[in-house]
């Protein structure tokens, strides 16, 4: 019996997975990744957050006044995300959006 093709309950198949994101959508959440890690995550201090809401406001997050993010909050797509008034995303708060 050949190992090679014998199906395996323990491994995931991935015949099946079809990509349905477009080159636009990829390049967008490029750029943000960059920004993220560049502009964002860096600047952890309380007196960035005013600089923090301007950069999500830059990818298209709604967020409310007086919110505020952690810096070492990952988000993985902002233009989907809308954040409410006096709002706090904690540190390590990961928003799958």
């Amino acid at each position: 019996m050949d190992k090679m093709n014998v199906k395996d309950s323990r491994f995931q198949n991935f015949e099946k997975y079809k990509d349905t994101l477009g080159i636009g959508n990829k390049l967008h959440r490029l750029l943000w990744q960059i920004a993220y890690f560049i502009f964002f995550r860096p600047l952890g201090m309380p007196f960035f957050n005013d600089w923090r809401r301007f950069l999500l406001r830059i990818f298209g997050t709604k967020i409310g006044a007086g919110s505020i993010v952690h810096a070492s909050s990952p988000i993985w797509a902002p233009w989907i995300l809308e954040i409410g008034v006096r709002t706090c995303i904690g540190p390590n708060g990961t928003l799958y959006t």
